[in-house]
């Protein structure tokens, strides 16, 4: 049986360190990467962020952040913070109206997790890139890389 370290994390969902408490000298207050602040725990209720799992069987795969709080299930900042990159895109792109975009603003909430309503998100998200000219949806691709789950990955073509 094994147990999770804490992770710092900055606000755009870059990884500082998987583990906190056994490398202090990883903390750091802003991210190196893009200038914003770190967090250890989750805005709402405080809980530590996963980062590495400590057990008996050593494990190579990289660190990623997760996009939910296990205690409290809020999403993290990163993830509102892509979702807001991506509507602002929207805006840019215009011809959507505010409806539109609530949907989806919801479709992306959908993708960033595994449920029954992602395959929804996928579709809503491809009608929408079929409206955008190439530049944006270039940009599309990017956060929606950052934000996905994997099987929502692989069902928009993102790799």
């Amino acid at each position: 049986m094994g147990y999770y370290k804490t992770a710092l994390v900055c606000t755009n969902g870059h990884p500082i360190s998987s583990n906190i408490e056994d490398y202090p000298e990883d903390f750091q207050k802003f991210c190196t990467r893009c200038g914003e602040s770190t967090v250890s725990q989750c805005k709402n209720c405080q809980s530590k962020i996963r980062g590495y799992y400590e057990c008996e069987v050593v494990d190579f795969t990289p660190y990623a952040p997760p996009s939910y709080c296990y205690e409290c299930g809020e999403a993290f900042p990163w993830v509102e913070n892509s979702i807001n990159a991506f509507i602002e895109l929207i805006e840019i792109q215009g011809g959507f109206s505010e409806e539109e975009k609530e949907m989806l603003t919801k479709s992306l909430y959908d993708i960033s997790s595994d449920s029954p309503r992602t395959q929804v998100g996928v579709l809503r998200i491809k009608q929408v890139a079929a409206k955008v000219g190439p530049e944006i949806k270039g940009l599309m691709v990017n956060i929606l890389g950052g934000l996905a789950t994997e099987a929502a990955k692989q069902q928009l073509g993102i790799k």
